[in-house]
């Protein structure tokens, strides 16, 4: 009976399969759904340079540095010996009328045995002569009053400043763009002004130069006590901040926008509320280490000593009308020194390097460097990758 219902089966199954294998399209492989692939490729945006005109605000660094013209110097009129000295080193603070150094004179001493000689005599003609005698080796109104109540002969007198300031020793250094050299000489000083008698002791104004002198910071002044000076030699300078000079560089490029009396705006590159008008009252052409650029020099008005020397600045030009040919500025990548856009070749972009006329807010004037049917891409940052591959 086993062996009967096996046969059953065996049976069963055969049928089945020659059933499957009659059934249509059973030869067939199985089909399969295959999606069409698209590109991922980005779809790159392009434009052409436009031919018009931009207004342009120019902005550059700059430096505030002290008035050459507002160096004065203190000269000694009559020739003697330094008994004392009361300034001892650069940067010192003086005041107008504060004593600076005592001086013995022979010249000094017999002025004085004149004048009291006279005063014995009662000439009063010469004896106004010999009180004028005194006044020109810088005697003061008060030492003469002291000497004809006393009658005794000073044998030492003192010299006074004429003006308030900072003691400057200078040496120019010449040749050189130093003006605001950007070094930043940190020499700071009060008001000048004129005094009579002694401290008026052949005092003159500096040398006008253009050349800025340098101070040596924390370094002693030149004359030493128990040293002689003769009449007519320099033995201080002092500076003065009345006014100051406003100092910047330009480009060759830039030059063109700056003359003689431009109106600029001049702001403290910390305080932006600290703000004053000023003209251009000097443009300095230089060339060095094959490159040319101009110093570029406005006066400052600093009767409340709000500007300090050393101090920097944001120099401010107003706008101004260029025409050109204009690319936005994502258009063009900058590479640091060099300019690149990406030209469209029937579809394919190629780096090319281009020299820059100037910038406008948000624009760039590629001047005759492209034609205005030229297509570049419309965001050239977009198209350098990380391996800068742009040679």
């Amino acid at each position: 009976m086993r062996r009967a219902l096996k046969d059953r089966v065996i049976a069963v199954l055969v049928m089945i399969s020659l059933v499957i294998a009659c059934a249509p399209g059973a030869d067939k492989e199985p089909e399969h759904t295959y999606k069409e692939r698209t590109s991922d490729k980005p779809q790159v945006k392009t434009l052409r340079p436009q031919k018009g005109s931009r207004f342009s605000t120019i902005t550059v660094p700059g430096i505030i540095n002290y008035n050459t013209n507002n160096l004065q110097s203190i000269s000694s009129r009559v020739s003697g010996r330094v008994e004392r000295l009361y300034i001892r080193y650069n940067y010192q603070q003086v005041s107008k009328g504060q004593k600076l150094m005592d001086i013995y004179s022979p010249d000094l001493v017999n002025a004085q045995q004149e004048l009291l000689f006279l005063k014995k005599s009662g000439d009063i003609t010469l004896m106004e002569a010999a009180k004028r005698k005194l006044r020109l080796l810088g005697a003061t109104n008060q030492q003469i009053r002291s000497l004809l109540g006393t009658g005794k002969v000073d044998y030492t007198f003192s010299i006074y400043s004429p003006y308030s300031g900072y003691v400057a020793d200078v040496q120019s250094t010449g040749g050189t763009p130093q003006g605001s050299g950007f070094a930043g000489t940190a020499l700071i000083s009060e008001s000048g002004g004129g005094d009579e008698g002694m401290g008026g002791m052949g005092s003159s104004p500096s040398d006008n130069s253009n050349q800025v002198p340098t101070v040596n910071s924390n370094t002693p002044v030149l004359i030493r006590e128990g040293q002689y000076v003769s009449a007519g030699q320099k033995l201080f300078g002092l500076a003065s901040m009345n006014s100051v000079w406003a100092e910047f560089f330009v480009s060759p490029a830039q030059l063109k926008e700056f003359k003689n009396g431009t109106s600029l705006e001049i702001e403290d590159a910390a305080d932006s509320s600290n703000k004053v008008k000023a003209t251009v009252s000097l443009i300095q052409p230089y060339y060095k280490e094959s490159s040319s650029f101009s110093l570029v020099r406005a006066v400052i008005d600093n009767p409340g000593r709000e500007w300090k020397v050393g101090q920097l600045l944001n120099v401010t030009k107003g706008k101004s009308k260029i025409e050109g040919n204009w690319l936005p500025r994502e258009a063009v990548f900058e590479t640091g020194t060099r300019y690149v856009v990406f030209e469209n070749h029937d579809g394919t972009f190629k780096p090319r390097f281009i020299a820059i006329k100037g910038k406008s807010g948000d624009w760039i004037n590629v001047g005759d460097e492209l034609g205005t049917d030229t297509e570049v891409a419309a965001n050239a940052w977009f198209l350098a990758d990380s391996e800068s591959f742009i040679k």
